[in-house]
């Protein structure tokens, strides 16, 4: 592979870490630069848990179809599809397809008891994750029930309900209730019986009989006996209005008639929508005052999507205030304030956890602005040699900085870098992970600027870059820093090629996907100070670094922010409907959305609240995410 940083274009930092990224987060991998050091040789690392395993457990009510559509497209779609052909903006990164659970073939064989094991407890090996702590019992049952009906075309369940009527509600009931009355036939309103056998089941015992029912397979074809399996099933979710009783097909999944069924529970029709007062507290995270006066909006998202904004201002005080903010049952908010060219966020404000009538507070934290990079300090640099091709050498280079001052760090003049690198003579071909030249980063003299304002801290801001040099078994290498780095990391593979330099600390060999990595380490640089380093030796035919090689090594060095975003986007809940899913994957690396960064922010919630994130690094990246955020809704 000649480019190793293409990789990172082509799946922002996607899905391929996820995997590796996910066992390291659940075997509790720590964040220290201990990771970074060679182990002793007794050393094991610990294996990865199996996660427990979660029983089913059978839904107190009948599962919701209507209400399962909303969760599969902010859970599922990204990877499944909307249709559940496995066409999701996410599918084209894993390394193997989803399962396409829209196709009769494949959700025939399966029982909703089964998909409700593999919601609830994941598929690791498959990178689909567990959804038992981030999704109730019921919501877990309404996306199986709503998954199982992609399957089922609209006219065959209508079809099949004409069957049923013909053939089988003389026996069963119109409602597939005769079994609360006649022990000699099930009864498909008993959350127990329907969810444990597939469509292929139903379809064989109407096809031959069972007991004293008889088969069907001379009076119906095939075609038709699937239609009313396919039917049968609908029986045993929650009942909606304009089916059975009217012979009406309703959009979604066809189910009889609510008003006609004894099964019936008065608690699952909807609840009219909770109100609450929204308010909030602006301070000074710099210490100065807060003006009176600033614009204030409130964003509400359901399923990601902007549905609704209301604008304040703040008193002389810094407090405003929404009242009679209707909180539906899907909608998360955001308050967000406008300040010195800035745009600072609340936290996240999830209606469903919001009681009627109550008070909410969403805090908005504000900084004044510096242009001071003195309080800016690389936390790591990290940097890696690939000799793909024997005559050029590409250095991939990761920083991680943090402001240590309690001013947003931004550029003199509006436009102007922040930051400027210096590139070394002769370098070429310079790509990022995030951004191009003339937008985010704009070409100086000796390098590049990157005009992207730095929060404080626990926000953090990385830039992850490479470049081309001519190699010719021997190089001295010259970095010059820009800002404090308070510690250096270094990998090349060991095939060839020797690395020296004042101050480095050999920190061994390792493998990492089957290569050997030689790894060094180095004590902080100040800033202006230069790294200096002595590159020796010709490569090797294995010296070059795959793209999910580089992975494990990032994830191996420690490299925290790398590893989150990867998980993040593992488990993102949302995809772009309406847009096909090359075109949404191929948006989706170029620029942040707003979708995309309330995706992540509430994932990375769920990882948190699942226990598989430290509160030090979950502060650390949702801070990121919410700068992100911020930068982009000032921008629009």
């Amino acid at each position: 592979m000649n480019n190793v940083l293409s990789g990172f274009k082509k799946a922002r930092i996607g899905l391929w870490m996820g995997v590796a990224v996910l066992g390291w987060l659940l075997s509790g991998c720590g964040v220290s630069l201990a990771a970074d050091v060679t182990p002793p040789p007794d050393y094991q690392p610990p294996a990865t848990p199996v996660p427990e395993r979660v029983e089913t457990v059978f839904p107190v009510a009948l599962p919701d179809p209507a209400a399962g559509k909303a969760i599969f497209a902010v859970k599922c779609a990204a990877c499944h599809g909307l249709t559940g052909l496995s066409d999701g903006e996410q599918s084209g990164n894993l390394p193997t397809r989803p399962p396409q659970i829209g196709l009769p073939e494949v959700a025939r064989q399966a029982s909703a008891a089964d998909w409700y094991q593999v919601v609830t407890n994941g598929r690791l090996e498959q990178m689909m994750p567990p959804f038992g702590q981030s999704l109730s019992d019921r919501e877990r049952w309404d996306v199986v029930a709503y998954s199982l009906s992609l399957s089922v075309p609209q006219e065959e369940l209508a079809a099949g309900m004409v069957l049923y009527m013909e053939n089988c509600s003389g026996c069963h009931g119109a409602n597939g209730r005769a079994g609360q009355t006649d022990v000699s036939v099930p009864d498909w309103g008993d959350p127990a019986v329907l969810p444990l056998v597939s469509l292929s089941e139903i379809y064989e015992v109407t096809t031959q009989g069972v007991g004293q029912m008889p088969g069907f397979s001379e009076k119906l074809n095939e075609k038709e006996r699937w239609a009313v399996a396919g039917f049968v099933r609908t029986l045993g979710y929650q009942q909606q209005r304009g089916t059975a009783a009217s012979g009406e097909v309703p959009q979604g999944t066809a189910v009889p008639s609510a008003a006609e069924s004894p099964n019936s529970d008065p608690q699952d029709q909807p609840a009219p929508a909770a109100k609450a007062q929204v308010e909030g507290q602006v301070q000074n995270g710099s210490g100065g005052a807060v003006p009176a006066g600033l614009d204030v909006t409130l964003s509400a998202y359901e399923n990601m999507q902007l549905v609704e904004t209301q604008a304040g201002v703040t008193d002389a005080l810094g407090r405003f205030r929404f009242e009679n903010v209707e909180l539906p049952r899907d909608r998360v908010y955001l308050a967000s304030v406008n300040y010195e060219g800035f745009v600072f966020t609340s936290d996240l404000l999830r209606a469903a956890e919001v009681e009627n009538g109550a008070a909410v507070s969403l805090p908005v934290l504000i900084y004044d602005k510096s242009t001071d990079l003195s309080g800016l300090s690389a936390d790591r640099l990290h940097i890696f040699f690939d000799f793909s091709d024997p005559t050029k050498m590409q250095v991939v280079s990761l920083y991680i900085i943090s402001n240590l001052t309690d001013r947003v760090i931004t550029a003199a003049e509006e436009g102007q870098p922040v930051v400027e690198f210096e590139l070394p003579e002769g370098a070429e071909n310079l790509q990022f992970e995030e951004g191009t030249l003339g937008e985010r980063f704009v070409k100086t003299e000796k390098g590049f600027g990157d005009r992207t304002s730095i929060f404080p801290q626990p926000m953090q801001h990385q830039l992850l870059f490479a470049y081309d040099l001519p190699y010719n078994k021997k190089m001295k290498l010259i970095l010059p820093q820009p800002v404090q780095v308070g510690a250096v990391i270094l990998a090349l593979p060991t095939d060839g090629v020797r690395l020296s330099g004042e101050g480095l600390e050999d920190a061994g060999e390792r493998q990492v996907q089957g290569q050997m990595f030689h790894f060094y380490n180095m004590r902080g640089l100040e800033a202006g100070s230069a790294l200096e380093l002595n590159l020796s030796g010709r490569p090797g035919s294995g010296a070059g670094i795959s793209r999910s090689s580089l992975g494990q090594i990032l994830i191996g060095a420690g490299v925290f922010l790398l590893t989150v975003a990867g998980a993040v986007l593992w488990v993102s809940r949302q995809r772009k409907s309406g847009q096909p899913a090359a075109e949404a994957a191929e948006e989706s690396q170029e620029v942040d959305s707003a979708e995309s960064l309330m995706d992540a922010i509430i994932a990375l919630d769920d990882l948190h609240r699942e226990g598989k994130l430290p509160e030090e690094a979950y502060q650390t990246r949702r801070a990121e995410l919410k700068a992100r955020l911020a930068k982009l809704q000032a921008a629009e």
